[in-house]
């Protein structure tokens, strides 16, 4: 299914099954190549530290497409170093900002720990890069396997998650997770995000397990339930959150979690980050 698994400084490769390959940067942050007969798809492009492209072309010798599941830096910061990447409408529209706002703050983070910012210094998207917007339903056949589009607006409003019917897979970017996070200015509302995810529910016969881009990765799929759950509750007033710093700004965490991890003490999965005074 693929060339070899390699490894280096900047970027670590695992096979997962399936014919799937996550690819995990320095900062820890993770895309998926997944690869059919014919073609292949590589989900995210990390955090930008390096050259992913030359990475994956090592890996993989098909044809590929990348698509990006939302703006952020930590998704789109290789996208720049293909020809083409696909992307929902509403997120591509904040590409540039989100790159430019963010290099600042990863530079600062990795003080030291790598030389390797180079490619860092080009402002997304560049003319090199087609900017295809993607929407609800696009698919991507690969032979013998098949990735679809689902919208799902909530950690931004172009969210996407990618159900692979066949291997009944879901690759879910920040979408669902055990720490999702409704904080930024163009994240959807509670109550929005509970609708997108009731239907994510309605298609959980076709796939048994989430892929995330943070740890811990490999996911459960009741992290829906959880995240259904939270959502009612925030809505209903019935939630006691904790406090929590994101980007030396204070937040809500909808449940409480084990010092130093994503895990939750109630021992369930799904959990969200919310401002104080979200709307629902």
């Amino acid at each position: 299914m693929f060339e070899k698994l390699i490894n280096n400084k900047l970027f670590k490769s695992k096979d997962l099954g399936h014919g799937v390959i996550m690819i995990t940067d320095i900062t820890g942050v993770s895309g998926y190549l997944v690869m059919g007969t014919e073609r292949a798809l590589l989900i995210d492009t990390c955090c930008g530290i390096g050259d992913i492209r030359a990475f994956v072309n090592k890996i993989c010798r098909k044809p590929y497409d990348v698509v990006l599941t939302h703006l952020h830096f930590d998704h789109i910061g290789g996208a720049y170093l293909f020809d083409e990447v696909f992307i929902t409408k509403e997120d591509a529209q904040y590409m540039r900002s989100e790159f430019e706002e963010s290099y600042p703050e990863v530079q600062r983070q990795l003080d030291n720990k790598t030389p390797f910012f180079m490619h860092l210094k080009v402002a997304l998207p560049n003319d090199r890069t087609k900017v295809t917007f993607m929407k609800e339903g696009d698919s991507f056949p690969l032979g013998g396997r098949t990735l679809t589009i689902i919208k799902v607006p909530g950690h931004t409003q172009g969210s996407v998650v990618l159900l692979d019917e066949e291997n009944r897979l879901l690759f879910t970017g920040d979408a669902a997770n055990s720490r999702t996070l409704l904080v930024f200015d163009y994240s959807a509302a509670v109550g929005e995000y509970y609708e997108a995810l009731k239907k994510l529910k309605k298609l959980e016969d076709r796939y048994d397990k989430f892929y995330t881009a943070h740890p811990p990765y490999d996911v459960k799929k009741t992290c829906l339930d959880d995240l259904l759950e939270i959502c009612r509750e925030i809505q209903e007033g019935k939630n006691e959150p904790v406090m929590y710093e994101f980007n030396k700004k204070e937040y809500l965490l909808a449940k409480q979690y084990l010092e130093n991890t994503c895990d939750r003490i109630d021992g369930k999965i799904g959990n969200i980050v919310y401002k104080k005074a979200s709307p629902v």
